[in-house]
Formats: structure tokens, C-alpha cells, sequence
């Protein structure tokens, strides 16, 4: 049972169940199942992954992790007595290199700009300092991230726990026994996620008596994967095809993905990524006119995933553009700003109060712009939405199987979080 909770921190004592990996070669990505939770890492994540393969089903394990909007759990350090300890990677986590290189990024930003704005040069100065400026950028990203994990509550937590267990203390899992708090800790993360979904209504429901869908259980055999990407440069999106038979029958399912999750520290995960692995019982939801997979649920850890396709767009993933677009708008303002700061300094005097008028005006201006442009892109974004959801069989298909996946959550007693992929 789940028996401390501390700030979005769970420490568990639970008998082992099973350790499955990703189907290959995307063997990274696994899954333990311990008790009746679920938990994802990443094998590269940790220094010696062999202990996870050594465990056997019944051991009692010592677990360190944080909750997930869905509801399972993205574990950070386990602890076997028969076994030894999985723990995570340290290289990288001290807080004078990450500081260091944050320093180093700022200063070669610092001095392209520098460069760029007050010297002439050719080509391959040009090219030379860019390659400076994003290896700049590299170090100050990586440097940020380092000094923000280094400084987490969250890390001096797992951290202290984990020295706790190895040292022999295990009071850490004794000293509470209010389940309920973690439960209820994890509910209201999970419905803050859950009302982001698109409610049920006549408009999107309009079409449901075309939608026809079938279902087929089974287990997932003979899988493989194979890894591709479409589109080129800032439109690339990389993306892995699943082939396998269930009940004797092919099927292909192709699922989007992010190459950069697995090289951001865990602590800043909220969703575990799609997984499948050989042997999982399954029931695959179909599409009654092609066959097409529309829908996930794997009744081996509960997982439901409703497969989004044509223009329709997840509402989660539309939120993030929306925030993204106001972001890149917020920008805009402030080089405005930037390059009015750089005309003063290039003229080497003191800016007056007319100069900081028009400095004024002009970020205002430009602010105006920015948000009439984010106000027309929600608004079209907004407008071809709900007219896709009226007057298309596609949304009506969507939200009878995210019905179904619903009720197979409820079935087994889970909150009802489905997880949408493109």
C-alpha cells in the first residue's frame, strides 16, 4: 500500500508483480507492476537496470515515485533486499557544473549578439558564431534544467527517502497510514486533467447513429515496431508503426511520439508515453467501415488510449499550441523593446522622456498587434473545431469509443483519464 505521501511524492512497500520492457527495439521504456500500481521508467535512466530483471513475482520492493495525471506512477529509485537497489543516474545533477554551464551558454549567446549587432564579418564568421550560439543555447537549456532539478523539493525528497531504506530505516513507510490522503491527492490531479477534455453534447453527438465500431480481445503476438519521421526541419514528427496479430489477425497502429522525453529528467513527467509489449491482453476497438484501430485498452495495467486521426486535434494538444502561440506573441513585444534599448546604446546617450514615450508607444503597438493575431488564430482555431465536431462522423466516432474507453476505466475502478494519441 501507498503509505507516505509527501508533496507529489509517493513512497510505497509493495510485492513485486512483473517488469516488462517496451516492445524492441524501443526496449528503453519499461513498465513494473507492483501491488496493484503502475509504474514507468526509462532503463537509461538508472546505473544498473539488471536489478529490475532479477526481481522475482512476490519479493517485497521499496519504491520512490511521483503520481501521473492518469494515475500511475513514474518511479524514480527501487529498493530489493535480495536484489540491490535501482537508482538513478547522478551524472550531471551537481549544481556547480550545471551552474557552469548556464555561464558558458549566456556568454556565447552574449557575445553572437554582440557580434551580430556591432561588427562587420563574412559568411563564415557568421556561420561560425551560430554555431556558437546554438551551442550556447544547448548548454543554457541543460544548465537551467540541471539547477532546477538539483534545487527541487521533489529530488531532496526521493533523495531522502532512498538514503533512508538503504540505510535500514524503513519508518518511512510506517508512519502513515491515511491512504486516502495520497488517493485524494492524486483524484484532484487527475479531474484538473480530466476537465480539459471535451464534454459530451448534441452538437458533437450529432452523427453517432452513423458510427459503427466493432471490438476484438486478445493478446498482442508476434509485435514489432518499426521507427520513422514525416516532414522535414520545425515540421518533423517522428513516429513508431506497431505491427501485430490479435486473435490471428494484422493490425497496424502508428503512434506519435516526442524524441526529446527521454532526455528530460523524470521529475518534470505528468504522462507516461503509449506502450506495448508482447503478450499484453488487450481489446482493441475498430473502426466498423476499415478495420482501423481507434481504441486501447490494455487490461493488463489499465491503460486507455483513444488514436486521434484526419484534422481532428487532441484537446490537450490544442491547449499547449495555445500557450505556445502566446508565447511566441509575448515575444515579439519585447524585441521590439530590445532593438528601441539597442538604438540608444548605439547612440551613446541617455534616452529622455520623449525617447522613453516612443519606446512606450511602440510596445504597446506592438503588443495590440501580437494579441489581435492570437485572438484571430483561436478564434479560426476555435470556429473550424466546433465545426468538425457538429458536422463530421470523425468526432462522433471519437467520442463514442472515448465513451467505451470510459467505461472500461470505470470497469476496473480507475479515474476516467484517456489518453489521446495522434
Amino acid at each position: 500500500m501507498v503509505l507516505l505521501p509527501m508533496k507529489n511524492v509517493c513512497f510505497f512497500d509493495l510485492p513485486f508483480v512483473r517488469h516488462d520492457k517496451h516492445a524492441e527495439p524501443e526496449t528503453n521504456y519499461r513498465r513494473i507492476l507492483a501491488g496493484d500500481k503502475v509504474f514507468w521508467m526509462y532503463a537509461k535512466q538508472f546505473e544498473d537496470i539488471s536489478v529490475a530483471e532479477k526481481l522475482t513475482e512476490g519479493e517485497r520492493v521499496y519504491i520512490g515515485a511521483h503520481p501521473l495525471a492518469d494515475g500511475t506512477f513514474w518511479l524514480h529509485w527501487l529498493v530489493a533486499p535480495d536484489h540491490g537497489t535501482l537508482q538513478p543516474v547522478t551524472k550531471g545533477t551537481d549544481k556547480a557544473r550545471n551552474a557552469l554551464k548556464t555561464l558558458i551558454g549566456t556568454l556565447l549567446m552574449g557575445a553572437f549578439g554582440y557580434v551580430f549587432f556591432n561588427l562587420s564579418f563574412g559568411i563564415i564568421i557568421f556561420l561560425l558564431m551560430l554555431i556558437a550560439f546554438i551551442i550556447g543555447a544547448w548548454f543554457f537549456c541543460s544548465g537551467v534544467q540541471g539547477l532546477l532539478v538539483s534545487s527541487s523539493k521533489r529530488t531532496h525528497r526521493l533523495q531522502e527517502g532512498l538514503r533512508r531504506v538503504q540505510a535500514g530505516d524503513l519508518s518511512l513507510f510506517h508512519t502513515q497510514n491515511d491512504l486516502q490522503t495520497t488517493i485524494a491527492a492524486q483524484q484532484k490531479n487527475i479531474q484538473a486533467v480530466v476537465k480539459t477534455a471535451k464534454p459530451q453534447t448534441p452538437d458533437n453527438m450529432i452523427h453517432a447513429d452513423q458510427v459503427i465500431l466493432s471490438t476484438l480481445q486478445g493478446e498482442i503476438r508476434s509485435l514489432s515496431v518499426t521507427t520513422g519521421f514525416t516532414g522535414t526541419g520545425k515540421s518533423r514528427r517522428d513516429y513508431r508503426d506497431y505491427q501485430f496479430l490479435c486473435e490471428g489477425v494484422l493490425f497496424t497502429f502508428r503512434c506519435y511520439y516526442n524524441t526529446f522525453s527521454e532526455d528530460v529528467n523524470p521529475i518534470f513527467y505528468r504522462h507516461p508515453d503509449f506502450f506495448l509489449t508482447e503478450g499484453d491482453p488487450m481489446t482493441l476497438i475498430l473502426n466498423g467501415e476499415n478495420g482501423q484501430i481507434v481504441g486501447l485498452c490494455n487490461e493488463r495495467d489499465g491503460q486507455a488510449y483513444l488514436k486521434y486521426s484526419g484534422i481532428m486535434m487532441p484537446n490537450r494538444q490544442m491547449k499547449r499550441a495555445y500557450k505556445a502561440i502566446g508565447l511566441i506573441c509575448l515575444v515579439l513585444p519585447l524585441l521590439m523593446l530590445f532593438f528601441s534599448f539597442h538604438d540608444w546604446w548605439q547612440a551613446g546617450v541617455m534616452p529622455d522622456k520623449w525617447d522613453w514615450l516612443k519606446a512606450g508607444d511602440m510596445f504597446l503597438d506592438c503588443s495590440f498587434l501580437s494579441m489581435s493575431i492570437f485572438f484571430l488564430i483561436m478564434l479560426l482555431t476555435e470556429l473550424s473545431n466546433g465545426f468538425i465536431e457538429k458536422y463530421t462522423v470523425t468526432s462522433a466516432r471519437i467520442e463514442k469509443v472515448r465513451q467505451y474507453l470510459v467505461s472500461f476505466r470505470s470497469s476496473l475502478n480507475k479515474a476516467p483519464y484517456i489518453q489521446e494519441v495522434t
